[in-house]
């Protein structure tokens, strides 16, 4: 994450309650965009909750009633054809610990049931087994969708949604937290040439910088992600220095519609400054601005 001093409102916000909640063994919900940063919150909550067992994420998906019931609560031997051995479900694999159940609007509305259920009781039991288990895991829900819209389309029992409303984290997406975009970027960069052991230092040129902060990112942090890892290997993964210009960038980002008066202006400006920086060289200036030197 960057600096706190960089952080807007929501994403300040949204940490600060995360810090408030930890201790609270009470589930929470994070509501957000999706790539917006909601499992690496949750991530944040289960380590300063200091509970001692892991996190456990389980992903809704489109899984059937039947599969999503066994992957949340396990089963004996013998519980069912091709249970030759007794599996433990993701409540027991996050015993002490925290379990993170995302894409809450697909989860199976018999399983909301069970699942409500367990929390009020704190109690299971695995498919196959008439044996009570106690339940000791901290449940954290994401999800795309408001509760109260999944209410209203059916996709929640509403009892499920009053004991999920009182604790809720809402993610702001990235278009809404554009001043973080630089110190995501330089962090990503970072985590990057450490995973792959590359020496130099990656840093990004203040065009692309600017081309970075000004694309909407429908994809949120996970599309940064993946447009700073793919922008490093097209600046040279063995250069000495790399520098990150927005000719490295995809088309996509550095792309603007020349009807928008307001994205013109911008990138005037951008031809400007780059002009300055390049001593007044078109061709130095439209390589570090990726753009055709006419």
């Amino acid at each position: 994450m960057p600096n706190r001093s960089d952080l807007g409102v929501a994403m300040s916000l949204a940490l600060e309650r995360c810090a408030r909640y930890a201790p609270v063994h009470r589930p929470v919900v994070f509501v957000g965009p999706v790539g917006a940063g909601k499992t690496t919150l949750a991530s944040a909550l289960h380590r300063a909750s200091g509970r001692t067992g892991r996190m456990v994420s389980v992903t809704s998906g489109e899984a059937s009633e039947s599969m999503y019931r066994d992957s949340l609560f396990g089963h004996v031997r013998g519980a069912f054809t091709g249970a030759t051995s007794d599996r433990a479900g993701a409540i027991e694999r996050a015993a002490n610990g925290t379990l993170l159940l995302d894409d809450l609007a697909f989860l199976p509305v018999e399983v909301q049931v069970a699942l409500l259920r367990t929390m009020e009781e704190g109690a299971y039991y695995p498919i196959g087994s008439d044996r009570e288990r106690s339940v000791t895991c901290r449940f954290l829900f994401a999800t795309t969708v408001p509760l109260a819209t999944l209410v209203e389309s059916g996709s929640m029992i509403p009892d499920l949604r009053s004991r999920l409303g009182e604790f809720v984290i809402r993610v702001p997406g990235l278009a809404d937290r554009r001043q973080e975009i630089p110190g995501l970027a330089r962090t990503f960069a970072a985590d990057f040439r450490v995973e792959h052991g590359l020496s130099p230092e990656v840093d990004f040129s203040e065009a692309a910088i600017r081309y970075l902060q000004q694309y909407d990112w429908p994809t949120n942090v996970r599309g940064l992600r993946h447009v700073v890892e793919r922008a490093i290997v097209h600046a040279g993964l063995f250069d000495d220095l790399p520098l990150i210009e927005p000719v490295h960038l995809p088309d996509r980002v550095v792309s603007f519609d020349p009807d928008d008066e307001a994205q013109a202006s911008l990138n005037r400006a951008l031809v400007s400054k780059a002009l300055r920086d390049a001593g007044g060289n078109q061709s130095e200036a439209a390589r570090q601005l990726g753009v055709h030197r006419n």
